[in-house]
């Protein structure tokens, strides 16, 4: 079973994988491809979105993220997302958010790794 690894201190090391704690799951396994793909775009759209100013749609992103990291056994992600959310609606510190969207970046890259090595669809 493969775990979330290359991960320490909340930052992923360079070029590892982030497997998801479900990959053991046949279901979430074929749905971890879709998932990486939007993970990217969401976390593209979040750092425009801080760039901008809009903190309501900052929020509101990192809210989505954090649900569907949470779902699809990424807790790592979720728990990044989650702090990104209240520090939208909250403080508004950019630095920090700035900060949480770079790790936001790192741990998506490290998703798409993972879900990149993964075997074809129908081959196992």
């Amino acid at each position: 079973m493969k775990h979330q690894n290359g991960v320490k201190g909340g930052l992923p090391y360079p070029n590892n994988p982030l497997w998801s704690v479900y990959m053991d799951d046949p279901v979430v396994r074929q749905l971890l491809p879709g998932f990486a793909v939007v993970l990217q775009k969401r976390v593209a759209l979040i750092g425009e979105s801080l760039r901008r100013g809009d903190f309501t749609e900052t929020g509101r992103l990192a809210h989505i993220i954090r649900g569907s990291s949470g779902s699809y056994g990424y807790v790592c992600i979720a728990d990044v997302a989650g702090r990104l959310e209240v520090q939208a609606a909250s403080s508004q510190d950019m630095v920090a958010m700035s900060r949480d969207i770079a790790e936001l970046r790192g741990l998506a890259e490290g998703v798409l790794l993972a879900v990149s090595s993964l075997p074809a669809r129908g081959v196992s």
